[in-house]
């Protein structure tokens, strides 16, 4: 079978060629990473995280406003980077809502708490969190 320039043999897929070899792996050790890291950082929220409404924010020092910039750059390229993951192998759902979480953005507390609020969604943290060894998140407010 011949090979075309832009393509490479993988069984009835084509590989492009201008994507690197080692892609899938990159993916695939990501995505377990996730795995693993998503209910270690559900163990550290606090119990009561979804209970109450928005922290009132004080001034930040110039340490903060470098890790706020920070933490937003690094969602927002999560996000991105979820974005091409719907497309290509990887874990893209779960990496546009870790991104999404880290970022700061108006309308965040509200889309956590609509999100958490699905029932499959909350026995499923609520699973997670046990699994991790963590008391079980106190239930959201209501608005």
């Amino acid at each position: 079978m011949p090979v075309s320039p832009t393509t490479l043999p993988l069984g009835r897929l084509a590989w492009p060629a201008w994507m690197p070899s080692w892609l899938p792996l990159a993916l695939l050790v990501g995505s377990l990473a996730m795995l693993l890291c998503f209910p270690v950082a559900l163990a550290r929220l606090p119990r009561r995280h979804f209970v109450g409404g928005p922290a009132l924010r004080r001034p930040l020092t110039p340490r903060q406003w470098i890790g706020f910039a920070v933490r937003n750059l690094v969602g927002t390229v999560l996000v991105l980077l979820g974005i091409a993951m719907l497309v290509l192998p990887g874990q893209g759902l779960l990496t546009i809502v870790l991104g999404l979480s880290l970022g700061d953005f108006p309308g965040k507390r509200r889309a956590e708490l609509w999100l958490i609020r699905r029932p499959a969604i909350w026995s499923g943290l609520q699973r997670l969190r046990s699994f991790a060894g963590a008391e079980p998140f106190e239930p959201p407010t209501p608005d």
